[in-house]
């Protein structure tokens, strides 16, 4: 019996003991160190001493534990000794080092505040939490989003933004979505996965306040890493202008309408509980006399309200739909058409907004009838919302701009502006920016409500621009009550540059205040080169084809078979090859999405091998001078990795020796991607060039370019001068000579341009010219006497001032800060201009 009391003793102690009842010990935070500052997507250590400082050892293994805590008190880490281990047994004087991780989001503040402390079994409490210390949050300093803007369109939100502009050392790979600071990216959700492109459209709102910002994420060196937030845009759907909203979220819901089933037969309006919508199911025999009324709706004279509702047919049955409305919820009460019967046909949803206004002030209610024929199918009913129209809000509906100019032409920008509100709309100014500079800015006219309006802008483009030029426009009115929808989209406008013989040998000079310019008529007897532009999207050639596409050229440098997809049964599928035009419902693949093109029904492929890629795309000639092209990209199947690829240039012919490379992508995404490269003035031709290793695929398709198509005559009309970048002929000239005798004195630019029928050329080469001006006129110094002798000019009667000495073509020859009573200077013969203080006299030296 003994034993088994020690036994049952022993027992008892072993539960009791790892609980610590026994303890007598004393656990301290010794140390305590904190990263000064942590950038957000990196990881900051945090470390933490604790030590028994007591003088009793434990029996038996404590329970304690370490947490580190912001400064609101949350456990955001914890660390417990593991069962068995020394430090749940820590012996006095002994210590434990604890590391913590911190990797902030971007939502920490710029300054986190942390502690940590001791929790468990412990005879002292007061040395068991440290002092509060504080890290600077960094944001990180990659390229970001910009000019985030969100347009609510019915019951969607339109996301749009400018992508961001980043150089060599990162690769873009998608955007990420938060909404009210959380990331609605989900790669599970097709419609959230690897969003590529620069606009986005959240779908289905409700009657709240939606916050979006927008990051970017890079690929840098294999590592992912995110950019800042963009400027977040808030869209006020709980606004309390909503009157009256109704989303038949459950069936209690659907019975606050009342139901009217005016002609009596076995068929009115129901409740869908899987869809949540309202609906009306059709009768053989009778068409729809049925309606759907909603409860009182309170409203008042001399204000405007929307009435919005999304409305569709199933299976392409026609259908129709009346809406009206009054002061009764009866058949009779529907005194106000609001839409007259209009039919459904294409089984979409459709959301239908009209304006509405009431005689006097009281209650209404609005009813939908379905008046659909016999025998259809079914008619539905979704997001009922009365909403009262502000007062004043413009919105900047469309802008209307050419995709291309040529350099030093002018480019009309149309900004269309309408009347959101109920009350007419006056001044406003519509504002043109080029990036962050406001280009200018102009007043609109008066708007009445529910009107549009137009703001013209003229864009004086420069010879020397090219490339893209980017603009927006901005409604800027202090009394507009929704700005939300007031920037308009970025407008691209891509800059044709002048192919025209230019001028080569501009030459001038000086000679009392006329400056002389001299040049050789360029040589334009071969007419100039026409450019046409064109997108090719791969569909008029061969499926399959992997020669003879078009006029580009194929060069496959590794000569390797290649991969295919599908079960590799068409045409040419692993035969060696650099690209191929490819039909993916030719193919069989056609519901596969990584095989989609981009648009239309072809594209070209570029198949993985067994070694790496060396696969040539190269283009028809083009016209030099400069152009922009821009494809899409994708790799095929992202999983297995991303494709690589380089675009180079030739100024002399088509071999691949010739090439140059421009710009190299190392990491295409599985998501089609846009690509835009400007190509150098003297480039003949483009290449791009495929050289992923064992990957899978590198798609292109809608490849933007201008390529060069035959020659054009051409007839001389003359000349432009420019001086100082302005142009001062007010017609061209028709010499090859040119006196500019209006230039006051200084230090000037000139520049001529061939003018000729077709346009004008680009600037000649630039040439700088010292006017003096009329040395005769000048010299009226009493004290200061300038001579000039046999191989010498001598000054004289001057102190302590300046002197210059130009040729008469404005060289400057000899130059003094400060000089002596007398100066004199060894020139060669010829005339010359003397500068001595103020004066300025014209000298011949023999």
């Amino acid at each position: 019996m003994k034993r088994i009391k020690d036994l049952l003793a022993g027992m008892m102690m072993a539960l009791l003991l790892p609980y610590g009842l026994y303890a007598d010990v004393d656990y301290a935070i010794t140390d305590f160190q904190i990263p000064s500052q942590i950038t957000i997507g990196t990881t900051g250590i945090v470390k933490v001493t604790v030590k028994n400082v007591g003088d009793t050892a434990p029996v038996t293994e404590e329970f304690w534990e370490v947490n580190l805590c912001d400064e609101n008190n949350n456990s955001l880490a914890m660390h417990r000794p593991a069962r068995g281990s020394s430090e749940a047994r820590l012996q006095p004087g002994a210590e434990v080092n604890i590391e913590f991780s911190i990797t902030p989001n971007l939502n920490f503040n710029a300054k986190q505040k942390y502690y940590v402390k001791i929790e468990g079994d412990d005879v002292n409490k007061e040395n068991n939490t440290s002092e509060t210390k504080e890290i600077n949050i960094l944001r990180p300093t990659y390229p970001k989003v910009t000019n985030l803007k969100a347009e609510q369109i019915g019951e969607d939100i339109a996301l749009s933004w400018v992508a961001p502009v980043f150089g060599d050392s990162i690769a873009f790979f998608r955007y990420n979505i938060y909404l009210n600071g959380v990331s609605i990216t989900d790669n599970s959700n097709p419609d959230l996965k690897d969003i590529t492109k620069a606009a986005y459209t959240y779908v289905g709102t409700e009657p709240i306040i939606y916050k979006f910002k927008v990051t970017v994420f890079y690929d840098k060196g294999g590592e992912t890493v995110e950019s800042d937030f963009s400027n977040e845009v808030t869209v006020d759907c709980s606004s309390d202008r909503i009157i009256y909203y109704q989303s038949f979220d459950t069936e209690e819901d659907f019975n606050t309408m009342t139901i009217i089933n005016a002609n009596d037969d076995a068929r009115t309006w129901q409740y869908n509980e899987s869809t949540q919508i309202a609906f009306y199911q059709f009768n053989m025999a009778n068409g729809a006399d049925d309606w759907l009324i909603t409860p009182t709706i309170q409203l008042k004279a001399n204000s405007l309200y929307t009435l919005s509702f999304k409305t569709g047919n199933r299976n392409r049955d026609a259908e129709r739909i009346k809406v009206a409305m009054g002061t009764a919820p009866t058949v009779e009460g529907m005194t106000t058409e609001l839409v007259s019967p209009m039919e459904l046909t294409d089984g979409e949803w459709h959301t239908i907004k009209v304006t509405v206004s009431v005689p006097a002030d009281g209650d209404y209610h609005i009813g939908f009838q379905a008046c659909s024929d016999a025998g259809k199918f079914q008619l539905q009913l979704d997001q009922i919302k009365v909403e009262q129209n502000i007062g004043y809000d413009m919105f900047l509906e469309s802008v209307e701009a050419p995709l291309e100019v040529k350099a030093g032409n002018d480019a009309e920008i149309n900004i269309n502006v309408k009347n959101m509100g109920s009350l007419t709309a006056s001044g406003y100014t519509v504002e043109l920016y080029s990036g962050e500079t406001v280009l200018e800015s102009k007043a609109g006219s008066e708007v009445n409500p529910g009107k549009t309006s137009k703001v013209a802008f003229t864009i004086k483009t420069k010879l020397e621009d090219s490339g893209i030029l980017n603009y927006h426009a901005i409604i800027k009115w202090s009394a507009d009550l929704d700005n939300s929808n007031n920037n308009s989209d970025e407008i691209a406008i891509k800059i044709i540059t002048p192919k025209y013989p230019t001028v080569t040998d501009l030459n001038g000079s000086e000679d009392e205040g006329t400056v002389n310019l001299s040049w050789t008529a360029p040589d334009y007897s071969a007419g100039s080169p026409i450019s046409k532009s064109m997108t090719d999207g791969f569909e008029d050639y061969t499926a399959f084809a992997i020669t003879n596409i078009g006029n580009w050229t194929m060069v496959d440098g590794d000569e390797g078979e290649t991969g295919a997809a599908g079960e590799g049964t068409y045409d040419n599928a692993t035969a060696p090859k650099a690209y191929m035009v490819f039909n993916p419902a030719s193919a069989g693949v056609a519901d596969d999405e990584m095989w989609k093109p981009y648009s239309g029904e072809q594209m070209l492929v570029c198949f993985d091998g067994p070694a790496t890629n060396d696969d040539w795309l190269i283009s028809p000639e083009i016209v030099t001078g400069g152009q922009v092209i821009s494809f899409y990209a994708k790799t095929a199947d992202a999983k297995v990795g991303n494709e690589t690829f380089e675009v180079l240039t030739s100024t002399t012919d088509n071999a691949t020796t010739s090439f140059t490379k421009l710009e190299e992508v190392t990491s295409v995404p599985g998501e089609w991607t846009s690509y835009t490269f400007t190509i150098p003035d003297n480039a003949k031709y483009f290449a791009i060039h495929c050289i992923s290793s064992d990957v899978s695929a590198l798609l292109i398709d809608d490849l933007y370019y201008s390529y060069k198509d035959g020659m054009e005559s051409l007839t001389l009309k003359g000349y432009n001068v420019y001086r100082d970048g302005t142009k001062i002929t007010e017609t061209p000239v028709n010499a090859t000579t040119y006196a500019d005798n209006t230039v006051g004195k200084n230090t000037h630019t000139y520049k001529v341009t061939t003018v000729y029928d077709k346009g004008e050329s680009l600037y000649s080469n630039e040439i700088s010219i010292n006017v003096i001006g009329n040395a005769i006129e000048s010299t009226s110094a009493e004290n200061i006497i300038i001579t000039g002798s046999e191989g010498r000019i001598k000054i004289s009667g001057i102190t302590n001032e300046p002197i210059q000495i130009y040729t008469v073509d404005g060289k400057l020859v000899y130059s003094s800060s400060k000089s002596d009573s007398s100066v004199t200077v060894s020139v060669s013969t010829g005339s010359y201009i003397v500068k001595a203080g103020t004066k300025v006299a014209k000298v011949l030296v023999k």
